[in-house]
């Protein structure tokens, strides 16, 4: 029997005794009402009503249906994006359009979860769904912060731009920028600045080459217009690049180009 001075917002005697015990033990309490056919779950001072698994199917499914958009999009626009890398043609609109496209990615899957913890088993294609669709675009949404911001930022600090953005209600490519450090007032702003890339994600995803080396390479050549003219001799002269890694950078940069090329044709 629970203190019956705790505080409760219950009014069924189950539920309150429920939410005292839960209160008053610090253990989990599960009270199950046949007649309303809910179960509430009791945690401390928390609570959580159990969804319907008919009405978690149709959320998820709902969601799954969302991202599959959004990852069409974001493959598209990065698509576009490494042909005017590579021809030094790219702006800021450009980036911001990749980068809006995987943080709503990232939002919407960051939302899903608890849908997909709260359906349990019933979950597990879903699951297998949602993974291959958020593949890899943490980490490619993040190295094109790094690639574009106006400053130089390291892993650390771009990790926190995208935390930031995941959790805000609203994401627009204004304050993405002004996330990135440009001053920027309205949208058609975006289109007027032209950036070249610093080399992250093509140095990683192309030529494979570890962030950490990754640094080094860009320090020396600042920008991947500079990486890919850059000779085999100028490059193996960076720390951490050897023969192997210089061929690489090298041979991966032609292929990208020699690709895009006939994709264009």
């Amino acid at each position: 029997v629970p203190d019956a001075s705790i505080s409760t917002t219950e009014t069924g005697t189950r539920h309150r005794t429920a939410e005292r015990v839960a209160k008053q033990t610090g253990k989990m309490v599960i009270a199950v009402s046949r007649r309303r056919n809910i179960i509430t779950l009791y945690y401390k001072s928390y609570k959580y009503v159990v969804n319907e698994t008919s009405f978690l199917i149709i959320r998820v499914n709902q969601a799954i249906s969302t991202l599959e958009k959004y990852r069409v999009n974001f493959d598209r626009f990065l698509s576009g994006l490494d042909a005017m890398e590579l021809e030094n043609r790219v702006t800021l609109q450009d980036v911001m359009k990749v980068v809006e496209k995987g943080l709503m990615i990232l939002k919407i899957h960051e939302e899903l979860k608890p849908y997909l913890i709260e359906i349990g088993d019933e979950g597990r294609l879903a699951i297998m769904q949602v993974n291959e669709l958020i593949e890899d675009v943490d980490d490619i949404v993040e190295l094109l912060i790094m690639d574009y911001a106006n400053e130089e930022i390291d892993e650390k600090t771009a990790r926190e731009i995208m935390e930031k953005f995941i959790k805000e209600k609203e994401i627009s490519q204004i304050s993405i920028a002004r996330a990135m450090r440009y001053d920027v007032q309205q949208t058609s702003q975006l289109s007027d600045i032209t950036l070249s890339a610093r080399g992250y994600r093509i140095l990683k995803y192309v030529a494979k080459i570890p962030l950490n080396v990754s640094y080094n390479v860009v320090r020396a050549f600042k920008n991947i217009e500079a990486i890919s003219r850059a000779s085999l001799d100028q490059l193996k002269s960076v720390e951490g690049i050897g023969d192997k890694r210089a061929r690489a950078i090298s041979e991966g940069i032609s292929s990208l180009r020699y690709r895009k090329a006939q994709v264009t044709e």
